[in-house]
C-alpha cells in the first residue's frame, strides 16, 4: 500500500480560501440590495402583462394553455399556490418578494416578476 504525505499549508492555498469567503460575502450583499418590491407583474401566455400591488392580498386566476394557475399576494410575498401541470415544479418554487425575483411555470406559460421602485438592474440585453 502507499502511503500518501499530507503537504503543509501554502499561499496559494490561502489564497483560494480567501477569494471563495470574498465571493461568497459579496453575493450576500448584492441579494441585499435587491430592495423590497412594491408591484407583481403577471404574464401569462401570449396575453397582455397585469400589474398589481403586493401591499393588498389578493388571490389571482391566470389561464394558461392548460388550464388555470392560482397566484397567490399575501404579507408583501407572492406564490403560485395551485397549478394545473403536473410535476408542481412552479409551486415549489417558493414565495418571492424581492425586487427582480421570478416564479415561472413553463408548461402553462407564466411568469410572475417582483418590480420594485427603482426597477431591477440590467443584466444583459440583446437585440
Amino acid at each position: 500500500m502507499r502511503s500518501y504525505e499530507i503537504k503543509s499549508f501554502r499561499i496559494g492555498d490561502a489564497v483560494i480560501i480567501l477569494l471563495l469567503a470574498l465571493g461568497t460575502v459579496l453575493s450576500f450583499i448584492s441579494r441585499g440590495r435587491s430592495g423590497k418590491g412594491e408591484t407583481v407583474i403577471l404574464l401569462a401566455g401570449n396575453a397582455e402583462a397585469q400589474s398589481y400591488s403586493l401591499a393588498k392580498d389578493t388571490v389571482l386566476f391566470l389561464e394558461g394553455p392548460i388550464g388555470k394557475t392560482e397566484v397567490e399576494v399575501r404579507n408583501g410575498q407572492v406564490s403560485i399556490s395551485n397549478a394545473p401541470c403536473r410535476q408542481q415544479i412552479c409551486r415549489h418554487q417558493g414565495k418571492i418578494r424581492l425586487n427582480g425575483q421570478i416564479l415561472v411555470c413553463i408548461p402553462n406559460r407564466l411568469v410572475i416578476e417582483i418590480k420594485g421602485p427603482n426597477g431591477p438592474e440590467v443584466d444583459a440585453t440583446t437585440e
